[in-house]
């Protein structure tokens, strides 16, 4: 009995290692289905900013440079609502909710802003800017 205990031992291990193989070795596809690399695709500027201005219709939206890349920065018109920031093709990249203490650091390195769009009456106390385009 004791000489057959390591066979039936050995014997279920390589079963259970067979098994184990042969349940891995199942064909699959790749989980990847884009390229790893994606080639920008051209995109209509004007089109961004009047999204943007949409979404911020009662509110500022600017148009700044970080890192020498265009950005937007946009702004409800209501104390505390904070404000976001996009990238050239309107993609979020950033928050800026001073209020809440969520400020991302992008939030701090924008410069030569520009306004594009601001309502009127706001909470800053600033005249209207009707949609400006093409700039």
């Amino acid at each position: 009995m004791s000489s057959q205990l390591p066979k039936t031992f050995a014997t279920a291990l390589a079963a259970l290692l067979l098994l184990a193989g042969l349940g891995g070795c199942k064909s699959r596809k790749p989980v990847q289905t884009e390229p790893a690399v994606v080639a920008e695709q051209p995109f209509d500027t004007n089109a961004v900013v009047r999204k943007l201005a949409a979404d911020y219709k009662n509110g500022q939206l600017t148009r700044c440079v970080i890192d020498d890349a265009i950005v937007y920065f946009g702004a409800k018109n209501a104390p505390d609502a904070g404000a976001e920031v996009f990238d050239i093709r309107g993609r979020k990249i950033g928050a800026c909710y001073y209020s809440t203490n969520r400020v991302d650091p992008i939030c701090e390195k924008m410069y030569d802003c520009s306004d594009l769009y601001r309502v009127s009456p706001n909470i800053w106390g600033l005249e209207a800017v009707e949609l400006k385009l093409g700039e």
